[in-house]
């Protein structure tokens, strides 16, 4: 296992916040959680991430929220719970999440607000204004 390998498990499995640990972080943030959600055989996803997610979580918007990624083994599996961390395997349900990646899901509290694609102009068309409706 290389470092990538390990950090990116210690992401997905939110640090070792235990099971509630993602709800009660983001209850103190105003109860919005994003979830990106890609695979390790996703093609699309090295770009995503580069181009979008890393400098969202630099981002003003990103310390407003919470944030977490799961990385499945294949796109094909992304709405798999097993390949969830326990703490958010409640989101596939609650979301609809779907196969395919790279995908990003919007929460406050129990409610989706948002669940879809999350490359090229989905990110500033989509994914953006839903984390601002989030916020209110």
């Amino acid at each position: 296992m290389d470092r990538r390998e390990f950090l990116t498990g210690m992401v997905a499995t939110g640090l070792g916040l235990g099971t509630l640990g993602a709800m009660s972080e983001a209850e103190a943030k105003g109860n919005v959680l994003v979830i990106y959600v890609g695979a390790k055989n996703c093609p699309w996803c090295p770009s995503f991430e580069n181009q979008k997610w890393k400098p969202f979580l630099q981002s003003q918007l990103a310390r407003q929220v919470t944030t977490r990624e799961v990385k499945t083994l294949s796109f094909n599996w992304s709405d798999n719970a097993e390949e969830w961390p326990a703490d958010l395997r409640w989101v596939i349900q609650a979301a609809g999440v779907k196969p395919g990646t790279p995908k990003v899901v919007v929460m406050r509290g129990d409610k989706k607000i948002f669940f879809g694609k999350a490359g090229g102009k989905h990110w500033e068309e989509k994914v953006l204004p839903a984390i601002q409706k989030a916020l209110g």
